[in-house]
C-alpha cells in the first residue's frame, strides 16, 4: 500500500504526466505513442510503464489531472456569492484564466470531450467521490436559493463549459477578424469573455420583477440583488 502511495505522489509521475499533457494534446490519444511521451519527460518507457499500464491509462490520468488543476484553481479562490451573477462570473473567469495560462490542457480537453467522451464519464465519477465538485456545488447552491433558472446543475455548467472553450478556441480567428475590421473602419467585436458572462446570465439567472403600477412591471432585476416586495418569477 505504501509503495502504491508513493508511485502516486512520485515527482517522476508528475513529470510524465505534464509531459503527457503536451504530446496528447498536440497529437491525440490515438496519434501518440508512448515512446514520445517518455522522450518529453526525459525517462525511458520502461519507467513510463512502471507508473501506467498502457497508453489508455496514461491519457486517462492526464485528463484526470487537467480536471483536478481547474478544481485545485476554484477552490483557492472560493467565495461567498450574492446572487446569481456573481457565481456566473465567477465560474467563468476561472475557466478563462486556467485554460488562457494552460493553452495546452484547453486542446487536450478538446480532444477528450470530441474524440474520447468515455474517458470523461470514467473520470467523473471517481472525482465526485474524492472531492468537492465545486462548480456544480456552486450552481446548485444558486438554483436551491432562486438565484438560478431550476435545471439540473451538470446542465447548466456544460453549457458554461462550452461556451468558454468555443470562444477560446476562436480566439486567434476572432483577433485576426478585429484587425480586418478595423483596416475597414468597422468596429469591433466586444470582449469576449465579458461577453460570455452575458450570454450565459441572460439565459439562466432567475429574474425577479418588480412591480412599477397596478396591471404593469417594471424593467427585471437578477436575483440577489432584489429588494423587498420584488415578486420572484422562474417561469
Amino acid at each position: 500500500m505504501q509503495n502504491a502511495m508513493a508511485r502516486c505522489d512520485s515527482e517522476q509521475r508528475k513529470t510524465i504526466l505534464e509531459a503527457a499533457i503536451r504530446v496528447f494534446s498536440e497529437s491525440g490519444l490515438n496519434g501518440a505513442v508512448v515512446r514520445q511521451v517518455a522522450e518529453a519527460a526525459g525517462v525511458n518507457s520502461a519507467l513510463l510503464y512502471y507508473y501506467f499500464e498502457n497508453k489508455e491509462i496514461l491519457f486517462q490520468e492526464t485528463v484526470k489531472l487537467v480536471i483536478s488543476g481547474l478544481l485545485d484553481q476554484f477552490q483557492a479562490t472560493r467565495k461567498e456569492f450574492a446572487s446569481g451573477c456573481e457565481r456566473i462570473s465567477f465560474l467563468v473567469d476561472g475557466l478563462w484564466d486556467y485554460y488562457t495560462r494552460h493553452p495546452e490542457r484547453m486542446r487536450l480537453m478538446a480532444v477528450a470531450n470530441i474524440m474520447h467522451p468515455e474517458t470523461i464519464a470514467k473520470i467523473l465519477p471517481g472525482l465526485a467521490r474524492e472531492r468537492v465538485l465545486l462548480p456544480l456545488e456552486i450552481l446548485e447552491e444558486g438554483i436551491r436559493r432562486g438565484e438560478l433558472k431550476r435545471m439540473h446543475p451538470l446542465q447548466l455548467w456544460w453549457s458554461i463549459l462550452g461556451t468558454c472553450f468555443f470562444r477560446l478556441f476562436m480566439k486567434k480567428a476572432r483577433m485576426q477578424m478585429d484587425y480586418e475590421l478595423k483596416a475597414s473602419g468597422m468596429p469591433v467585436f466586444d470582449d469576449d469573455r465579458q461577453q460570455i458572462k452575458s450570454l450565459v446570465m441572460e439565459g439562466v439567472v432567475a429574474i425577479r420583477w418588480e412591480p412599477d403600477s397596478p396591471g404593469r412591471l417594471a424593467a427585471p432585476v437578477a436575483v440577489g440583488q432584489a429588494t423587498p416586495g420584488q415578486i420572484l418569477d422562474l417561469k
